[in-house]
């Protein structure tokens, strides 16, 4: 491919060449209809243009892997809702990831609000936030973080870590659309059920004609290969063989981190771990659990550590997890607090056993539909 048609395949116009298709589907509208971004405001405005830059970045890192037949004609849309959700989906011939607005702000505001308080990583920046009365305020505003003359009293580190925890979270967003279609799920629930979208926030009981356990390692299996596919891109830039201890630690403790965060986003309503399991998704803590742990896993084995050490550097993201949900109030004894009784954890133990069994089924059938596409 010649740089000038891969410049083509990821510019702007080849993300929004479906946009007037999308914008009139009854799925795109009942969800609360396709927006383009330059109508809104300038935060929603950059929130969106990061999420484009992660989406398009993406497909530059995997158009040459064994799945970039899968992405090459994936667009990208944005949603007019302030829901917390993203959508992976296909019809007639068309293939597409929408990220509603709601989900990008979410994000935003959960990192800005806990990194303008003095207790969230207390002690790990250089200069402490200065007087604010308005500091408590409940009003959700958006800081101009972009701009270097900005008002906030943010000292750089701090806003360094906004911005890590911040564009990683969104990052691992549209790596978890990609995923849907990467790994065949839209072709799987079209051929067992006659559907052709998977979304954050689907949540049909069984009761309702849906197989909720398929569903349930869809999801898990969308969350296992996209922290693989971003890993992946990570190691093209930089091996991850190379990482200096201290730098593996670091990235260890902010992708983990940024994981949390969006499921902590996900899980809002602070419904009890089993009802989750009624339904068609995985409890948001079970997901964030299973991934935390494969991640440091995986930089683990590159950097040498021993389980010891993994699992100090795997726990010191939950303790900051924590300060994240305290900012909220919400999820006691699954997100912070002194116990972890509504973590459910024997449960998470039995649906994770289960969901290993059906990942590794569905490699066999990906790996036949590869060697049949050669």
């Amino acid at each position: 491919m010649s740089d000038k048609s891969e410049n083509e395949e990821h510019s702007p116009a080849s993300e929004e060449r479906d946009w007037p298709f999308w914008a009139k589907s009854q799925r795109i509208i009942k969800r609360g209809g396709l927006i383009d971004p330059g109508y809104l405001g300038e935060s929603d405005r950059r929130g969106c243009g990061w999420v484009r830059e992660h989406f398009r970045s993406a497909k530059r890192a995997h158009s040459q892997g064994d799945f970039g037949d899968r992405i090459q004609d994936l667009s990208l849309f944005f949603i007019n809702s302030d829901a917390v959700n993203a959508v992976a989906l296909a019809l007639e011939e068309r293939q597409g990831i929408g990220i509603h607005i709601g989900a990008v702000r979410k994000l935003w505001f959960l990192y800005q609000e806990a990194l303008n308080s003095d207790t969230f990583l207390e002690g790990s920046f250089l200069q402490p936030l200065p007087p604010n009365p308005d500091r408590s305020s409940e009003s959700a505003t958006f800081f101009r973080l972009w701009e270097e003359e900005a008002d906030h009293g943010w000292c750089e580190d701090r806003l360094d870590m906004f911005w890590d925890l911040f564009l990683r979270s969104l990052d691992f967003l549209v790596y978890h659309e990609i995923a849907h279609h990467t790994r065949g799920h839209i072709d799987l629930v079209l051929t067992r059920m006659g559907m052709s979208e998977i979304d954050e926030l689907f949540s049909m009981s069984a009761s309702d004609g849906i197989s909720g356990e398929l569903f349930r390692h869809l999801e898990f299996d969308a969350d296992h290969h996209a922290i693989d596919m971003m890993l992946t891109a990570y190691d093209q830039e930089f091996p991850l063989e190379e990482w200096a201890e201290d730098h593996a630690r670091a990235e260890c403790f902010l992708l983990s981190l940024s994981l949390i965060g969006v499921f902590q986003a996900l899980d809002h309503e602070d419904r009890e771990v089993e009802a989750h399991y009624r339904t068609t998704h995985p409890a948001p803590v079970h997901r964030a659990m299973r991934l935390t742990g494969a991640v440091s896993r995986t930089i683990g084995r590159f950097a040498g550590w021993s389980d010891v050490e993994r699992i100090e550097h795997h726990d010191n993201a939950w303790v900051a997890g924590a300060e994240l949900a305290e900012r909220s109030g919400r999820g006691r004894d699954r997100w912070m607090g002194t116990g972890t009784r509504r973590m459910a954890q024997d449960l998470f133990v039995e649906e994770e056993a289960r969901f290993i069994a059906f990942s590794q089924a569905l490699d066999r059938i990906n790996e036949k539909d590869s060697d049949e596409d050669k």
